[in-house]
Formats: structure tokens, C-alpha cells, sequence
């Protein structure tokens, strides 16, 4: 069961319950690529979705967020490991653009 849609850049990602985060072409409708964790296995369950220019985070069933870049529609750049944020399901997620003019200083 699809969980999540993205659509941008001529293409559409969709995260599904059984783990499935995939990058579509808008044009043909064909899969273009299977983001996957570092070893190649499917993610678990995946409930939320975001896109913000190359940047794509899916969060799951166990907390962790999932995030990678990507610079054409069939390769992808670089993937990182789940980071546990939560201690339950991410059911949603929202990138925001943040420029040198929102940072706040600590």
C-alpha cells in the first residue's frame, strides 16, 4: 500500500508499507531507480515522504528518517543511514529552504 507521494522535477517518488521508496519517470511511468538502505535492503515500512530539490527523506515505522540526494532521474548520489529521530512511526515530514538569513544563532 502506497503510503506517500512527491511530485517534482518531471519526476514522482512514492514510499510504500512494504518498504518501497521509488523514483518514477512522470513521462513513461517506469521505475527509475529503488532507493534502498546502505545494504541494499528494503526499508522498513514507510509512512512519509518529502522532496526538496535533490534532497529526499523518508521516514518509517521504526522512527528513523532516511535521506538521500540524487542529480539525474535514474542516479542517485549518496544515501545515509537511518538516523533514529523519533521513538515511534514518522507519519509525516516537511523540508523548508533555509538561507543564510533565517539562521538564528545559538
Amino acid at each position: 500500500e502506497v503510503r506517500a507521494v512527491q511530485i517534482a522535477r518531471g519526476i514522482v517518488i512514492s514510499a510504500a508499507e512494504d518498504g518501497a521508496v521509488v523514483l518514477w519517470s512522470i513521462t513513461s511511468g517506469e521505475p527509475l531507480f529503488h532507493f534502498t538502505q546502505p545494504d541494499g535492503s528494503p526499508l522498513p515500512p514507510v509512512y512519509a515522504l518529502a522532496m526538496q530539490g535533490f534532497l529526499v527523506v523518508a521516514g518509517d515505522e521504526t522512527g528513523r528518517a532516511w535521506t538521500w540526494s540524487w542529480r539525474t532521474d535514474s542516479e542517485p548520489a549518496a544515501h545515509l543511514d537511518g538516523i533514529q529521530v523519533h521513538t515511534r512511526a514518522i507519519n509525516a515530514l516537511a523540508l523548508q529552504h533555509i538561507t543564510s538569513a533565517d539562521h538564528v544563532p545559538s
